[in-house]
C-alpha cells in the first residue's frame, strides 16, 4: 500500500433500498478489493483501524504524505 492511501468509504444502496458502506482497500493482486460495513460508524472504525497499521508499518512514510491525510492518520492513532 502507498502512503497517500486513504482507505475511502463509500455508500453502497441496494436494491432492496438498503445502505451499507464499504471500505476502499485499494489494489490487491491486481484487483480491487472493497471491505463491507453494515453502518457508517463501523465504516469509519475500520477505516481508523486501517490507517493506524499503515502508519505503524511505514513510520518514516508520514513525512512524505500531504497534510490532510497526516491529519487523518494522527485522529486514526489518537
Amino acid at each position: 500500500m502507498s502512503a497517500s492511501k486513504s482507505f475511502a468509504i463509500y455508500e453502497k444502496k441496494h436494491a432492496s433500498g438498503r445502505v451499507g458502506f464499504r471500505v476502499d482497500l485499494g489494489l490487491i493482486n491486481g484487483r480491487r478489493r472493497f471491505k463491507h460495513f453494515p453502518t457508517r460508524e463501523k465504516a469509519d472504525a475500520a477505516r481508523s483501524k486501517l490507517l493506524k497499521d499503515q502508519a505503524a508499518k511505514n513510520p518514516l512514510l508520514l513525512a512524505d504524505i500531504g497534510a490532510a491525510t497526516r491529519h487523518e492518520v494522527l485522529l486514526a492513532i489518537q
